[in-house]
């Protein structure tokens, strides 16, 4: 992938040179290992007159060369593992940036989204043919954006009458209610969003108080 050395990098680009770097890196190892494996099977050549030896001495070339094979054994498991676990971390690496790389750019629209949602709540003489046509292209508008948001994983929390929950909604205000089980959403000022299981706005609530 070309890069234009004049633009800063994005966070993708970085992703995907480290996974290419890392996938290479992996293909060293892996044939490292193939090396490893020969001087094993050259090692054991060096061996090929035993016949000749007597027994405690050939008792002895025996001990040593599986001491060596158990090293080679040993230092071969070692660097898989180390292949297979630069591996899972770049696929890793990789899937997040697919789940989350639109972050930012997903955080920055959402004032656009609760505009568009704002807008609709206006409501339209009946008469007005212009108003009403006008209401209809940004109900039509804010649906488009919605199916957008959603097919890349946004979600809408709106919890009312939801038990609170800090790690998904923020309070800003407590009340009174006898009909509502005391931390109980009551209403939503500003509704919260995740992004791919992940929250990038918490719900602005209002919720129940003891009396």
């Amino acid at each position: 992938m070309s890069h234009d050395p004049k633009k800063p990098k994005s966070k993708w680009e970085d992703v995907q040179e480290t996974a290419a770097e890392e996938e290479l890196a992996g293909e060293a190892a892996e044939a490292e290992l193939v090396d490893e494996q020969a001087d094993i099977d050259i090692s054991t050549d060096d061996y090929s007159d035993a016949e000749d030896m007597p027994p405690h001495e050939m008792q002895q070339k025996l001990g040593e060369l599986q001491e060596e094979l158990a090293k080679h054994k040993d230092m071969v498991l070692r660097a898989k593992a180390e292949v297979d676990n630069m591996h899972r971390i770049s696929k890793k690496e990789v899937a997040d940036a697919h789940k989350f790389g639109l972050k930012k750019f997903t955080i920055e629209l959402l004032p656009i989204l609760d505009t568009l949602e704002r807008a609709i709540e206006v409501e339209v003489p009946e008469g007005d043919a212009a108003m009403q046509t006008m209401y209809q292209g940004v109900e039509m508008t804010l649906q488009m954006f919605r199916d957008a948001c959603n097919k890349h994983g946004l979600e809408t929390m709106d919890p009312v009458g939801e038990k609170f929950d800090p790690a998904y909604h923020e309070a800003i205000s407590m009340q009174e209610d006898p009909n509502a089980e005391p931390n109980t959403v009551l209403m939503v000022v500003q509704k919260g969003y995740i992004l791919n299981e992940r929250v990038i706005r918490p719900a602005k609530v209002i919720i129940s108080r003891n009396s």
